[in-house]
């Protein structure tokens, strides 16, 4: 229980799944669908549209491998909200794919980038901090 509310209503309100369908390793993409990357018949819709976000989640299982894939929608709030979200559920590591432009001319599409830093340039980070008046834009 979390505020008075059960973990099950909250995930089935906001993601629109029982928390006990999603795995362990997520896929978080802001725009991108799963079959940009896997084949149609490794896809497992779980919701086309959920309550509050419209949040898309598929589970994707390629052999062995079984991961949830979550379509968040663009921007740092959306995204955000669905990693809070993912504490209501068995997910205990998150990927991030996307796009980028403008990182380096000599990048190419499909290359991969692994950050080894990353700073703080949006307003939806700062409720991830202690203090919320806290202004932590640019910081690491």
């Amino acid at each position: 229980m979390d505020f008075g509310t059960a973990t099950q209503a909250i995930c089935q309100n906001t993601l629109g799944v029982c928390p006990e369908d999603l795995c362990e390793s997520v896929l978080l993409s802001p725009g991108w669908t799963p079959d940009r990357l896997f084949a149609p018949d490794t896809l497992r819709p779980l919701t086309d549209f959920s309550p509050l976000h419209g949040y898309r989640l598929w589970n994707v299982e390629d052999g062995a491998k079984r991961f949830t894939y979550l379509r968040a929608g663009f921007g740092a709030p959306m995204v955000l909200d669905a990693v809070y979200l993912l504490r209501y559920t068995p997910c205990k590591r998150i990927m991030f794919v996307s796009s980028g432009g403008a990182l380096s001319s000599s990048m190419r599409v499909g290359d991969l980038l692994l950050p080894e830093i990353s700073a703080s340039g949006d307003g939806a980070s700062r409720y991830l901090q202690k203090d919320l008046l806290t202004d932590t834009f640019g910081e690491i």
